[in-house]
């Protein structure tokens, strides 16, 4: 499962006892800030390290009485934010900000989990990309992530890539998911046969095992394409692979997958 990092601004010490080791045994890693100039100097230095932000709206010894709104505004919407209040008439201060990008406001209820929850649907799941050279599968397999509020990662083609194969999965591995698109990109055959075979490429078989082995089977799904020509690795037969169909029915089928993973996904946002 991915490594999301949460920034913390509350200038209460008692709701950083109580949040932040909830939030630390729920997996996520926090910082946490207990003033709006410590918060901002975070947001300058390294806000796109963060995944999200929750923060008190009314932080105290602050000109004006909207002070975690100004934090809220210093991000800018490069990540998604959560305000913390304590009353329920906050719209009017969020607005300008809401101007910009959608901000959620969750009550103090003193109850980490009602915030948990609030976080785990509003954190933005990177999916891993396994990919050939089959350009529209991949662009159709990236639309149908978005669509479900996902961030698929790839890992580029092209020349000028000084790092190995390895190095770049290494690199991309911080992810809660792994689609593996197997196309009949080449051709092989054992030594002692005579016919060639399509085969997927060897760096996604390569990606498939690795990501198999991080994330588990049932954070891997195989979408494969060529079924049932496309000879694949015998010991790879346990694994799970969705056949790609005319019809697209492996668009939900995927998001099937998504869900009982854990991913907060809406299969409705897909086309029928």
């Amino acid at each position: 499962m991915a490594k999301f990092r949460i920034l913390f601004v509350d200038d209460d010490p008692e709701m950083h006892k109580l949040y932040l080791p909830r939030f630390a045994a729920a997996g996520y890693e926090v910082r946490g800030c207990l003033t709006p100039r410590e918060a901002k100097d975070v947001i300058t230095r390294e806000l796109k390290s963060f995944d999200l932000a929750v923060v008190d709206v009314r932080l105290v010894n602050v000109p004006g009485d909207a002070s975690g709104v100004h934090i809220a505004k210093a991000i800018n919407g490069v990540i998604p934010v959560i305000m913390l209040t304590g009353g329920t008439d906050v719209q009017h201060l969020l607005q300008p900000v809401n101007e910009g990008y959608a901000v959620t406001a969750v009550f103090k209820s003193g109850d980490p989990d009602e915030l948990l929850d609030v976080i785990r649907k509003r954190l933005v799941h990177r999916v891993f990309v396994a990919h050939g050279h089959d350009a529209t599968l991949k662009a159709d397999v990236v639309f149908c992530l978005k669509a479900l509020g996902l961030e698929p990662l790839l890992i580029a083609d092209g020349p000028g890539q000084s790092r190995t194969i390895p190095e770049l999965i290494d690199d991309n591995s911080n992810v809660s998911f792994a689609v593996v698109l197997l196309t009949p990109d080449d051709v092989g055959r054992k030594v002692d046969a005579n016919d060639l075979r399509p085969r997927a490429r060897q760096n996604v078989i390569l990606e498939w095992g690795f990501f198999t082995g991080l994330l588990g089977r049932k954070r891997v799904a195989a979408l494969q394409k060529g079924e049932p020509e496309l000879d694949l690795p015998s010991n790879y037969d346990a694994l799970r692979c969705i056949s790609i169909d005319a019809a697209g029915q492996w668009r939900h089928k995927l998001a099937t997958e998504l869900s009982e993973a854990g991913l907060p996904i809406d299969a409705s946002k897909l086309q029928p």
